[in-house]
Parts: C-alpha cells; sequence; structure tokens
C-alpha cells in the first residue's frame, strides 16, 4: 500500500490553565472556546458542502498556468490542546502498485499531497485563538499515524513530535519540526527565527537543533491577507500574565514577519504549478471549475480555493 504519512499540528492554549482557575474563569474559557470550536467547524462544514456538490479531492486547473488543490484537513480539539491532521497520500493511489502504469494525467497522485491547505487552515486557527484571547503555541510535523475521527483516536509519531516541541517555545505561533520539512514547502509560509525556544526543558538541557531547523510558520502574512485589525493591537490586548517573554518574542516575530511581506509573491513562487512543477509537469488537468448560481460549473477554480481554505 503506498503511503506518505500525515501532516500534523499540535497546538496548545497558552495559560489555559491559570484563566480557568481564576474566578469565572471556567464560563470566561467556555464562551471563548465555544466561538473557537464554531470557527473549526465551520473548516469542516466548508469542506462537506464542496464534497455534497459531487467534487472530489484533487487537483483542478486554475488557469492556463496555475493549479488549485483541495482534499479535507481534519480538526479535533480537547481541554487545551487541539489536534489538524491531513492524510499525505490521494486515496486513489493507495492501492495502485505499479507507477508506471499510471496515465500521465494521473501521475501527480503518485506524489504527496502539497501542504499548501494544510497550512492555510494552521494559519486560520492560530489567528482566530488570538482574536479571542486564547492564544496558541504549537508545531507542525509528518510520518505515520493513526487517526480514527469517529472514535477520536489519535496517535503517532508525529504527534510525539509536535508535542514535545511545542513545549520548547516561548511565543504565539508554531515551528516547524524536522520531519515536516521533508517535503517541499513554499517560501512564503516561513521563514527563519532565532532566540525564541527554551535552553532547558523539564530539568534537562535541550539541543534545539534535535528537533527543529527553527524555521517559523508565516502566519502574521495570513492576519495581514485576511484580517483588518492592527496586529500589534491585537497581541497588546492578549493576556500573557507575567509571561513577558512570550509576548516580546511574538511582537518580535510580527516585525520580523513584515521583513518579507513583499516577498515570495510573485507568480514564480507562490503558484501551486511553479512551486511543485515536477509534480505537475506534463500532466493533463482539464477540470475547470467556478461556483456560479450555488453551483459548481466549468471555470476558475480560484473560487474554490477561497471557499475551501479562507
Amino acid at each position: 500500500m503506498n503511503n506518505h504519512g500525515y501532516n500534523v499540528c499540535f497546538l496548545d492554549i497558552l495559560g489555559f490553565s491559570k484563566k480557568i482557575t481564576k474566578d469565572g474563569g471556567l464560563e470566561m474559557i467556555k464562551d471563548k472556546y465555544l466561538k473557537l470550536a464554531e470557527s473549526i467547524r465551520l473548516i469542516n462544514d466548508r469542506y462537506n458542502e464542496v464534497i455534497s456538490k459531487g467534487i472530489l479531492e484533487g487537483s483542478y486547473c486554475a488557469g492556463s498556468d496555475d493549479i488549485g488543490v483541495f482534499y479535507k484537513i481534519n480538526v479535533l480539539y480537547g481541554s487545551d490542546s487541539i489536534i489538524i491532521w491531513s492524510d499525505r497520500t490521494w486515496e486513489r493511489f493507495k492501492t495502485v502498485e505499479d507507477i508506471s502504469k499510471i496515465h500521465p494525467a494521473s501521475l501527480w497522485e503518485s506524489f504527496p499531497k502539497v501542504c499548501d491547505p494544510f497550512i492555510q487552515i494552521c494559519n486560520e486557527i492560530i489567528c482566530k485563538s488570538i482574536e479571542l484571547d486564547l492564544p496558541l503555541r504549537g508545531a507542525l510535523s509528518v510520518g505515520d499515524a493513526y487517526f480514527d475521527f469517529d472514535k477520536y483516536i489519535v496517535i503517532g509519531k508525529p504527534i510525539v513530535e509536535a508535542a514535545y516541541l511545542e513545549g520548547l517555545q516561548n511565543l504565539v505561533g508554531a515551528s516547524f519540526c524536522l520531519s515536516f520539512e521533508n517535503q517541499i514547502i513554499p517560501k512564503k509560509f516561513y521563514f527563519k527565527f532565532d532566540n525564541y525556544t527554551k535552553s532547558e526543558f523539564k530539568g534537562k538541557e535541550v539541543n534545539i537543533g534535535n528537533y527543529t531547523n527553527q524555521n517559523v510558520l508565516d502566519w502574521p502574512r495570513y492576519w495581514r491577507e485576511t484580517r483588518k485589525e492592527d496586529l500589534y493591537t491585537a497581541i497588546e490586548k492578549l493576556d500573557f500574565d507575567s509571561r513577558e517573554d512570550i509576548k516580546e518574542n511574538t511582537l518580535r516575530l510580527v516585525k520580523e514577519s513584515e521583513i518579507y511581506k513583499d516577498k515570495f509573491i510573485s507568480k514564480s513562487e507562490s503558484s501551486i504549478m511553479s512551486v511543485y512543477q515536477k509534480y505537475y509537469s506534463n500532466c493533463g488537468l482539464p477540470i475547470r471549475l467556478i461556483w456560479k448560481q450555488d453551483r459548481w460549473t466549468f471555470g476558475d477554480v480560484n473560487e474554490l480555493n477561497k471557499f475551501c481554505a479562507r
């Protein structure tokens, strides 16, 4: 069976235990958590609505020189933790035994799913958590795992890796585990950061290089693209309790992100067709779709991407 494993993001709400033990903390946390859970539900609802229109997971032409990608992103939350994951293997390819017999138009299915939709969902949830004053810290990883959404079972090495790295950071946001970087990642999604991790954890000295190259998710770029509120103002409103180091690192992260705001946005640096050229070169993808009058018709798939990952 062909298997490229899973993309996994483990996120933890900062200061959760202190917030919930304060007077009125339970009701305050509950109200905010329900709003965060609602935003997560909407993500899954958008996927289900698209599927209900007869659109299958896959890659679609978004014009003469670009491609849009659509697949399911799963989100599970409990107490102060959130786990996001997606299967990196296209379902139709799992049973293919001889790649040489695949029609050239479907050869892209032999490669792992591109990570763009997955990262965009991670960005959205981190940004939403800031709006609700439930800031998240986490990490992204890749590997074999077992997920049973119906039974709420999530186990696997990438979850362990991401959960451990999450605890080594002093900021709002997420880092890439070393395993996550064993794939193509568009440059617009991350940048290298420094001096935001712990040198000691649970009484033991930490060699951070064993866990991450210190590439962090550029969620501030996503905030600027999707929100009107000034991000510095939003961070100043957050309750960091006594963790000024986390606040300072987060503000520094936002400032660092602004250095890259005009970079990696050209067609050659940002389009799926260009970034994943080896996946899609010489592959015929004739399907073109557009959302029109409450249904999908042939046309431009850009609206599909906006609908699924906004």
